[in-house]
């Protein structure tokens, strides 16, 4: 299914209840499509996506707790503010 922004603007409650119901909504502007709601299962957007970006944000934050900071974050912000005042 396909509708414009304005229409889907105008009609939200209605496409969000037929994406519920499994349709997939392609939005357009000028007739050209820009962007899709799908609906969300378990084995699309909110299993495999969340589980893949949790993923990559712990194995980020493992790769950042190895590394010691010089200077803590409010340290810096201060150095630096007073370094623009002089």
């Amino acid at each position: 299914m396909q509708t414009s922004i304005k229409n889907l603007k105008n009609n939200l409650s209605s496409y969000l209840k037929l994406v519920g119901r499994g349709q997939e909504l392609v939005i357009t502007s000028h007739h050209h499509p820009i962007a899709k709601i799908i609906p969300i299962n378990d084995d699309t957007a909110t299993g495999k996506i969340d589980k893949l970006f949790f993923a990559e944000i712990q194995q980020l934050h493992q790769r950042l707790s190895k590394n010691k900071l010089k200077t803590t974050m409010r340290d810096t912000v201060l150095k630096s503010r007073e370094d623009e005042r002089n």
